[in-house]
């Protein structure tokens, strides 16, 4: 990676427009940058970050944080970045979220975040990409590592690396994790503990499944018929989840094989009972069956004897009914004729009354008619005929001056209506100036709340991340109050450890000599001296304090690093609390939260009432454009009002003279009567007196006639059936179901007899007739007897059938059980010394170390091969780094420990034991190193140029030069290095600069190049 230009625009203190020529820089090799504290040094470092990742290091990333304030709210926050990735120059154009003033209205609006990647081709630089995320992709794959790596390789901290450098082993884990992503070996471990915890409890439910199958069996057994317990025990299942065995498994199988073959035997036993008592029963059944069967055909043959004689003493009756049977039938086709006389007989009553009636009402209208026959009375309502068709054509003038009046009262409504329309629509025409005027005014109002609508909301968002802010501060007070509580405690215990650890070390190196004088005997060599001599070896009686074991010391060396660690993260905890509190209050003031609530709710009611007078730009747009167009229809209706009213006064006129005409006919058509429908129902009452009268007259002739051959009929009829009359035929007659009932009696007694004569010649019963009486209540109580003993041996067999296949699913359960846990065992233990052994806590893991630490361990042995290299240099060949796994006692820890090898002593040295100086170029040295490390592990990607932040205010001028030396070498090969400073005597060094100012207005820069 080689970066060519710079471009900046309202970034941090940047208030204009500026740019760094890199290509130029990069000529010399080293070229500094350099000026106040505060001017933005840093922020052209946090620049290339941004341009590249969208992000800075460390908190200065948030949108608000990078834009300056100094610039013109109208000047948008920009950098722009030319740079070689992967063999291709790019140019990157990134802005962050940031809001600017509205280009309509007032107000504020916010743009989001904006990038634009363009590539250098034969044409010039075109456009691949603007989408965030395609080019977050396209640059990762290009670099090979993320920003966390970016930071720590391109864009150096000395201050983060000589913390990295002074750190104990489990504080440089974090940086590491991030930075070489070590994370899947952790993953590895979890998973791993938690396949041990699976297959354990997969164990677990193995010895539950086969003890459960155990008590199942059991249980079974318990249900046989008269069962006696067993002298066998039921094997159980013991040991913990993580330790089960199965002592008894064996002995578990045997036993419930042999109870299964006991209760087979058993079941076959009452199987054959079974047989023979069904023999038994199914003969008893027969013999009562036979009896049965002959006291029947006994009983059959008795009860057709006594019905044959109880049918012989009706049979005059008998003959009784067939002789009224045969009249019946002979008088049922008289009946009809009968019937319909009398009905003809009735006709002539009720036509003599109706032709009375009709006569007296015609006389009483025309008496002159009373007596007339019916062709007179004929041509009489024929004149009426006339009179009404004469009436029919003086209805419809009726009906037609009914509609004129009508027509004309519309008429008169219709000119009152278009007069009153003239009136309104002139009064319409007054009022629409006025009411455009105030629709436009409304449509103004409602227009401007729309563009002041993103101003209210960002003002409310602003207001509830006040008050959320508020309420953090108010919790937080009371966390940091208790995370200093636990700090201090954390410090206490911790001092108390350390004390108690340096006693008892102390009065271990007291009580050496009296362990070394106990080993000492008269003529051996005394390990301390040599000398086969001991004149005064000491006395454990002299004063001297009781000796202390090794292991008592090293436990309260444990106890005091844990108390450490315990401090550590109590002091951590309590820093977090109170940043969180400090950024809250910075957030929130001093304001409580029922103001700021209070302030908020304004806030929001303001927005409110803004987004529903916004809500309305559409309904008074529409107001506005509906005005305009009455103003245009008003006078198109008035003109029609004008023309309406014109039409209904001509319309009025004719109407009127035309109704004068109509009402002059129909009055001399009335004449005498009052109306002419008075007229017509005086016509037709008589014209219905004519018709009643003929029809009348007409109707008693015809039921005269008809009634005297309906008689003539009937009499026949009566003869020809052989009665002496026709009273005599209906005396004789009987309804149809009284026939039916006849003659289903006759046909009973006929076929009751004939199976009664049937039964009693049946050779079969009379034979049975001849035998002796069987005796029924012996052969039902031999019955009831074997079907009693068939029930019990049925029961038996089927509960030791039931038994019997229960048993054998037991049995099969537990064999199942038996095989099943013996792999699940072992999966279980090879799980679980692979869980140990990568989490550090198995015998065979010698450092005691974590998998995932012991990946971290060996890339920190590379970064700490690749930083001696320079170390070396830096410090005339005193010094180098070395990875280590031990503590400065000896102990194994498995962690990622640090030492420095000073090789004018040939000691191995704290990292915090070294000077300022010393601190600066060997966290130099390491984060080279570090830079070294990432790059191969990013497949190689080569980095063309490299910043360094501060720290070179700590060397001495020898040291300085063979640090300047390091970085020259680091020139090689077109490599460009860049160092953040301001130290005054590298700008003597370093002709290449840039220099950076600050003033009242903002930051400005400017660019020396080295001739």
């Amino acid at each position: 990676m080689r970066l060519h230009h710079l471009e900046v625009q309202a970034f941090g203190p940047f208030a204009d427009r500026h740019a760094v020529d890199v290509d130029a820089l990069a000529d010399a090799g080293l070229f500094l940058l350099h000026g106040d504290t505060g001017a933005g040094k840093t922020t052209l470092l946090d620049a290339v970050s941004f341009a590249l990742f969208g992000t800075v290091p460390g908190a200065r990333g948030g949108g608000d944080a990078l834009r300056s304030h100094h610039a013109d709210p109208a000047v948008p926050t920009e950098v722009v970045l030319e740079a070689t990735l992967g063999g291709r120059r790019l140019r990157i154009t990134r802005s962050p979220k940031q809001e600017r003033p509205k280009k309509r209205g007032t107000g504020t609006t916010t743009d989001p975040a904006r990038v634009s990647l363009e590539v250098h081709g034969p044409t010039g630089w075109m456009t691949r990409s603007t989408r965030l995320d395609e080019v977050g992709h396209e640059l990762d794959a290009l670099l090979g590592m993320g920003a966390e790596q970016f930071h720590q390789v391109v864009l150096l901290p000395q201050g983060d690396f000589a913390t990295f450098l002074r750190a104990d082993a489990e504080a440089r884990r974090p940086l590491l994790e991030r930075l070489f992503a070590t994370g899947r070996y952790a993953d590895v471990e979890a998973w791993l503990d938690q396949r041990a915890k699976d297959l354990a409890a997969d164990v677990r439910d193995g010895d539950e499944r086969l003890g459960l199958a155990l008590q199942s069996a059991r249980a079974v057994c318990a249900g046989l018929p008269d069962d006696e317990p067993s002298d066998d025990v039921v094997p159980t299942t013991e040991g913990a989840a993580d330790e089960a065995t199965f002592p008894t498994a064996a002995q578990a199988v045997a036993w419930a094989e042999a109870r299964l073959a006991e209760v087979a035997d058993r079941h076959a036993t009452a199987a054959a009972a079974l047989a023979d008592t069904d023999r038994a029963h199914r003969q008893a059944r027969s013999a009562h069956e036979a009896a049965g069967a002959l006291a029947e055909r006994q009983a059959r043959h008795a009860r057709a004897a006594a019905v044959l004689a109880r049918l012989d003493a009706d049979a005059d009756d008998q003959h009784r009914r067939r002789a009224t049977l045969d009249a019946a039938h002979r008088a049922a086709g008289v009946v009809p004729l009968a019937t319909q006389l009398g009905e003809r007989r009735m006709a002539v009553a009720q036509a003599t009354d109706r032709h009375a009636t009709a006569r007296r009402a015609l006389a009483a209208r025309r008496p002159e008619l009373g007596e007339a026959d019916v062709d007179e009375l004929r041509a009489a309502a024929e004149v009426l005929v006339a009179d009404l068709a004469e009436l029919d054509r003086l209805d419809e003038l009726d009906a037609e001056r009914a509609e004129l009046d009508d027509r004309q009262r519309r008429l008169r409504l219709d000119l009152e209506q278009a007069e009153a329309d003239l009136a309104a629509v002139t009064a319409e025409a007054t009022a629409a100036p006025a009411l455009l005027d105030e629709r436009r005014a409304a449509l103004a109002d409602a227009t401007l709340a729309a563009d002041q609508l993103d101003d209210r909301r960002r003002r409310e968002a602003e207001a509830a991340e006040r008050r959320e802010a508020a309420r953090r501060r108010d919790e937080l007070a009371e966390a940091c109050t208790a995370a200093d509580q636990q700090r201090r405690v954390a410090v206490d215990a911790h001092q108390a450890a350390v004390d108690r650890h340096l006693a008892l070390v102390q009065r271990r190196l007291d009580g050496l000599a009296v362990e070394l004088a106990e080993g000492l005997a008269a003529g051996d060599a005394c390990p301390v001296c040599g000398s086969d001599e001991h004149p005064a070896p000491a006395d454990a009686d002299a004063g001297r304090p009781e000796p202390v074991a090794a292991d008592v010391v090293a436990d309260a060396a444990g106890a005091a690093d844990r108390a450490r660690s315990r401090r550590e993260a109590a002091e951590a905890d309590a820093a977090e609390v109170h940043a969180q509190h400090r950024a809250a209050v910075a957030l929130a003031g001093e304001a409580s939260v029922v103001e700021l609530a209070a302030a908020l709710a304004e806030a929001a009611s303001a927005r409110l009432a803004t987004e529903q007078r916004a809500d309305e730009v559409g309904s008074c747009r529409a107001a506005v454009e509906q005005a305009i167009a009455a103003v245009d229809q008003l006078d198109q209706r008035r003109g029609d009002a004008h023309q309406a009213i014109a039409t209904a006064q001509a319309e009025l006129t004719a109407v009127t003279d035309r109704l004068g005409r109509l009402a002059a006919e129909v009055a001399a058509a009335i004449g005498a009567h009052g109306s002419l429908a008075d007229r017509r129902r005086h016509c037709l009452a008589e014209r219905r007196a004519f018709i009643d009268a003929i029809e009348a007259t007409v109707a008693l002739t015809t039921a005269d006639d008809e009634a005297a051959t309906a008689e003539r009929r009937a009499t026949r009829a009566a003869l020809d059936a052989g009665f002496d009359d026709l009273g005599a035929a209906v005396v004789a007659a009987l309804d149809e179901a009284e026939r039916d009932r006849l003659a289903t009696a006759i046909r009973h007694h006929d076929d009751e007899r004939a199976a009664a004569r049937a039964t009693l010649d049946d050779p079969e019963l009379v034979r049975a007739a001849a035998e002796p009486a069987p005796d029924r209540q012996a052969t039902e109580h031999a019955l009831a007897a074997a079907e009693q003993a068939l029930d019990r041996a049925t029961g038996a067999e089927a509960v030791l059938a039931t038994v019997r296949r229960q048993l054998e699913r037991r049995v099969a359960e537990v064999a199942d059980a038996v095989a099943a846990v013996g792999p699940r065992r072992q999966r279980y233990d090879t799980a679980r010394e692979l869980a140990q052994l990568v989490a550090g806590r198995s015998d065979d893991n010698r450092l005691r170390m974590r998998l995932s630490t012991f990946v971290l361990a060996a890339r920190l042995e590379q970064v700490a091969a690749a930083a001696s290299e320079r170390l070396a240099r830096m410090s005339g060949g005193r010094y180098a780094l070395r990875h280590t796994d031990a503590e400065r006692d000896g102990r194994k820890r498995g962690g990622l420990g640090l030492v420095v090898v000073d090789a004018w002593s040939g000691t191995e040295r704290d990292p915090a034991t070294l000077s300022g100086g010393e601190t600066f170029f060997a966290s130099l040295a390491l984060a080279l190193g570090l830079a070294d490390v990432i790059c191969a592990e990013s497949g190689g990607t080569r980095i063309d140029t490299l910043f360094i932040d501060e720290g070179f205010g700590s060397l001495d001028e020898a040291t300085l030069s063979d640090v300047m030396d390091v970085l020259d070498d680091l020139r090689g090969g077109g490599r460009s290095v860049g160092i953040v400073s301001h130290v005054a005597d590298l700008r003597d060094r370093i002709t290449t600069q840039v220099e950076v100012r600050k003033g009242q207005h903002g930051s400005t820069l400017r660019q020396v190049t080295a001739a």
